[in-house]
C-alpha cells in the first residue's frame, strides 16, 4: 500500500459516510486538520490519475506510445481501438490493481490521456461519481463482453423508497396467495423478482382496489384499512397510474432512474468496452429512458438491475 493509499483509507475511516465527499465541506475540512493543508477536487483528482499512470507503468514498464485519434461520440456510437494501439490496450484491459478499479477502466484513461493529442482524463471514481471524466464527458465503464442484450447496472437494495414500494407490492401479493390457499415454489421479494412476477402481483392489487369491496371493508376493520394505506401510498408515489402496466412500468423507472441518475447521470455516457477492442459510447438520455418498454428491457438477476442500453440509447 503506497502513500496515497494510507491516507486516503485513513481518511476515508474518519469520515460520516465511510468516504470522503468532496462537496461536503465537514470532510474537506477533516482532511486539512489531519494532514495540515488544504485540499480541492482538482489535485485530488491529479493524485488519483497519476496513480492509474504508476499502475500502468507498474505493469509494462512505461506508458506505451498511443496511436490512434479517439474522441467520445456525440450521443451513442462505436469507436474501435487502433490496430497498432491493440496489444497494448488488451494488456492494460486486463489490469484491475485493486478493487476500486474494474477491467477497461485502465485502458481506456490511457488511449484519451496519451494520445498525441490528449483529451484531458481523469480518474473520478469513488462515492456517487462515475468512473472517468473525459474531456467534458461523465463517463462509467463497463466491461461484460458485448454490447447487446441486457447490461448489470449494480444493485439497488439502497434506493430505501423503491424497495418500500416493492415491499408494500410483493407483501400483499402474498397476502392474496395465502388467503387464496396458494403456495408459490419462489420467494418473490424486492430485490429478486422478475418485470413479468413485478406485473402479476400489480393485477392482485388492481383487482381488489377496482372491485371496491377493499375500500368499503377498511371502514370496518383496523388491519384493512391500514393495508389500503400502504395501497394509497404505492399510488400516489407511482402517479396514479390507470392500469398494472402503467405501474410496473413506473416502479422500473424509478429504479432504473435512480441508478442512472448518480452513474453518470443525465448526457452522461456508459462506455461499454470489450477486450477485442471495441468500445460502445451509450448517452444516456432520460427522456429516451421515460420512454422506453422497460418491462421488457429490464431485468433484475440477483438483486441487480440489468438494462438493454442498446435498444434504449441505441
Amino acid at each position: 500500500m503506497d502513500l496515497l493509499d494510507k491516507v486516503l483509507l485513513e481518511w476515508s475511516a474518519r469520515t460520516d459516510k465511510g468516504y470522503p465527499d468532496l462537496n461536503n465541506k465537514q470532510d474537506l475540512a477533516l482532511f486539512e486538520s489531519m494532514f495540515g493543508f488544504e485540499l480541492n477536487e482538482q489535485n485530488l483528482v491529479l493524485e488519483q490519475s497519476k496513480q492509474y499512470d504508476d499502475h500502468i507503468i507498474q505493469a509494462l514498464g512505461k506508458i506505451p506510445t498511443v496511436h490512434g485519434k479517439y474522441r467520445v461520440p456525440a450521443g451513442s456510437g462505436n469507436i474501435d481501438v487502433h490496430s497498432d494501439d491493440l496489444e497494448a490496450y488488451k494488456r492494460i484491459f486486463k489490469l484491475s490493481p485493486d478493487q476500486t478499479i474494474g477491467p477497461g477502466e485502465l485502458s481506456i484513461y490511457w488511449l484519451f490521456q496519451h494520445q498525441a493529442s490528449p483529451v484531458n482524463t481523469s480518474d473520478t471514481r469513488g462515492g456517487d461519481d462515475p468512473d472517468l471524466q473525459i474531456g467534458d464527458k461523465k463517463v462509467e465503464i463497463k466491461a461484460y463482453g458485448g454490447h447487446t442484450g441486457k447490461i448489470k447496472l449494480g444493485k439497488f437494495a439502497s434506493q430505501k423508497s423503491n424497495v418500500r414500494l416493492l415491499n408494500i407490492v410483493f407483501g400483499f401479493h402474498s397476502l392474496v396467495k395465502i388467503l387464496n390457499l396458494e403456495s408459490s415454489k419462489k420467494a418473490i421479494t424486492s430485490t429478486n423478482f422478475n418485470p413479468k412476477e413485478l406485473l402479476l402481483a400489480l393485477q392482485d392489487i388492481f383487482r381488489i382496489k377496482d372491485s371496491g369491496i377493499f375500500a368499503q371493508e377498511a371502514q370496518k376493520f383496523e388491519l384493512i384499512s391500514s393495508i389500503k394505506d400502504k395501497l394509497d401510498l404505492l399510488d400516489e408515489e407511482l402517479g396514479s397510474p390507470s392500469d398494472p402496466e402503467e405501474a410496473a412500468k413506473a416502479v422500473l423507472s424509478r429504479i432504473v432512474m435512480s441508478k442512472f441518475k448518480t452513474k453518470p447521470g443525465d448526457e452522461g455516457y456508459i462506455a461499454s468496452a470489450t477486450i477485442e477492442g471495441s468500445i460502445h459510447f451509450f448517452y444516456i438520455d432520460f427522456d429516451k429512458l421515460r420512454q422506453a418498454d422497460l418491462l421488457n428491457l429490464v431485468a433484475i438477476p440477483g438483486g441487480e438491475i440489468a438494462v438493454d442500453f442498446k435498444s434504449i440509447f441505441g
